[in-house]
């Protein structure tokens, strides 16, 4: 449990750190924070909270950043009762916006997705949803030819969707059926969503060091699974990546993976209203120094969908959060 004052460091040392962009040392905080303390008891504190995981030192620097524990602490305890300043002349904008809702509630998601993006100087990702998303009713795989498949999937819906996979060899006919059955099992009443995962699940648990040909042909046919997939996905602000980052091999892997429909859609995919996934919490190696903040939106009584922002772990939370929230209150109140 974090004293008051501790509590009341942390959350300066986040807010300098993201108006500053430098490690926070106790000389910073003696000058722009409203402690009425010594810099030696500044120092303890600081050293304190790094001793418990919520402050990182910075190489040989005497300052220090806040670490994923300590945004984590910060998001769950700190901020939910933190009376911040609020972007009142974005929530105004906002507001105006919402008064010209159109009928497309699809069209105008996207359009407000644009908005959040130009707003917040942040990369945002819109993923449109069903609410009644179809269950995949079977699966079956038909050989064309030794190195060609036709992946059929079945909804419950009565959408029958296909695909033909090509691979580099040969998988004989006891393969092709154990591949069958087994996709079977991982897919067969699962939404297509939750199927996929089911499958990735499923080789992450295997012996890759084998390339048996069952897991070799399953993670081949994985990569065109995304057929039975309705999602549309709409990117805003890729330019502000560029910001994010000094590091330009990074922010290559990272527009690699904004190209990356299947890693977007799971990247911010989330099973409660707002989530915010920090660093490594994300589990994506080129992002362990980026946040994704994620909103479920209803669009009306059967369409859904996922907005999110993507940005540097020094973001401005409280003020993302409270924009991200409006959006959501707007788009209940106008169904």
């Amino acid at each position: 449990m974090l004293t008051k004052r501790q509590i009341h460091v942390l959350q300066l040392v986040i807010q300098l750190y993201y108006e500053i962009g430098e490690p926070i040392g106790s000389k910073t905080l003696m000058e722009k924070g409203d402690l009425n303390v010594s810099s030696a008891t500044l120092r303890n504190e600081m050293m304190q909270l790094e001793s418990l995981g919520f402050l990182e030192k910075f190489h040989t620097s005497s300052g220090r950043l806040p670490s994923t524990s300590g945004y984590r602490y910060y998001i769950d305890h700190i901020l939910p009762t933190e009376d911040s300043e609020k972007p009142f002349d974005r929530m105004v904008f906002l507001a105006d916006w919402f008064d010209q809702q159109s009928s497309d509630h699809a069209e105008f998601a996207l359009r407000t997705a644009d908005l959040l993006a130009q707003l917040s100087h942040f990369t945002t990702v819109l993923v449109g949803t069903k609410l009644d998303e179809p269950s995949i009713y079977n699966v079956k795989l038909i050989a064309v030819d030794s190195d060609k498949l036709l992946l059929i999937v079945l909804l419950d819906n009565g959408t029958i969707k296909q695909r033909l996979a090509v691979f580099k060899e040969s998988f004989d006919n006891k393969t092709i059926q154990l591949a069958e059955k087994q996709l079977q099992a991982l897919l067969i009443n699962y939404s297509t969503r939750v199927g996929q995962q089911n499958i990735k699940v499923w080789l992450s648990s295997m012996n890759m060091a084998d390339e048996q040909s069952l897991t070799r042909l399953i993670k081949q046919l994985y990569h065109y699974f995304s057929i039975a997939s309705d999602d549309y996905i709409h990117i805003s602000g890729r330019q502000h990546i560029l910001d994010s980052s000094d590091d330009i091999s990074r922010i290559k892997r990272v527009y690699r993976l904004l190209e990356d429909e299947e890693e977007l859609t799971q990247l911010v995919a989330i099973n409660q209203p707002l989530q915010v996934k920090i660093g490594k919490e994300i589990g994506l190696a080129d992002l362990t120094d980026f946040s994704v903040i994620s909103a479920r939106y209803h669009l009306n009584e059967t369409e859904d969908a996922l907005m999110a922002v993507i940005g540097p772990v020094n973001m401005p939370y409280s003020q993302l959060i409270t924009m991200m929230r409006f959006i959501e209150n707007h788009f209940n109140d106008k169904q």
